[in-house]
């Protein structure tokens, strides 16, 4: 039993690490809110999937159990997030300064939120991924599936606080117009990824 419980734990660990440090849109979002912002607010960014993810689970369960066309649902959830991505892009194209205006709160943890949320990847993970585990893990009793939980979300969001406190700790480098510079090539890095969402999107929609 604690050979099955062990496994569990390192398959979260082991999944967790790759899932925070590839290159995706919630860690361009981190270093550009604690850029723009403060370490503080890229850690906000960070701890977007403890608000999200259960959600995108309960949601996939029961589109899986409900939906006989699944497709479609995250069609429309990929165009949405590029949409959003492309709005984040502008932002940051916008911007001339390092501090941000008083009147422009910087709301760091709902842009993570709503990136998460309209992200076509933490679906596709749960769905293809996160699920076919849980549900074996689950055969095991509750102990199981929450060590993986336990694993997969220390490592998920130990890698994206570590991406925002290293940000910050080199910030001090990028002034003037290395700090514009480093701004517009993550809004580009944005605009690809809404690029990709786009391209998902209308392949989910079977309008490519």
């Amino acid at each position: 039993m604690f050979e099955n419980e062990l496994f569990y734990l390192i398959t979260g660990v082991a999944l967790g690490a790759p899932a925070g440090l590839s290159p995706g849109p919630m860690q361009a979002l981190i270093i550009s809110e604690t850029l723009r912002h403060s370490t503080r607010k890229g850690v906000e960014a960070a701890l977007a999937p403890l608000v999200t993810d259960a959600p995108i689970i309960l949601l996939i369960v029961f589109a899986v159990s409900r939906l006989s066309n699944y497709d479609p649902v995250m069609g429309i959830i990929s165009i949405a997030g590029a949409v959003f991505l492309v709005y984040l892009a502008y932002k940051n194209f916008q911007i001339k300064e390092i501090q941000p205006s008083p009147a422009e709160p910087s709301q760091s943890l709902k842009k993570g939120i709503i990136v998460n949320l309209l992200s076509p990847h933490p679906y596709l993970f749960w769905l293809l991924v996160g699920s076919p585990i849980l549900l074996r893990a689950w055969k095991q009793g509750i102990v199981c599936p929450a060590l993986f939980f336990v694993g997969f979300y220390t490592v998920l969001l130990g890698t994206f606080i570590t991406i925002a406190l290293c940000t910050g700790a080199f910030s001090s480098y990028v002034r003037g117009r290395a700090y514009r510079l480093t701004m517009r090539l993550l809004g580009v890095l944005l605009i690809v990824f809404a690029g990709l969402f786009c391209y998902k999107g209308f392949t989910l929609l079977g309008i490519l």
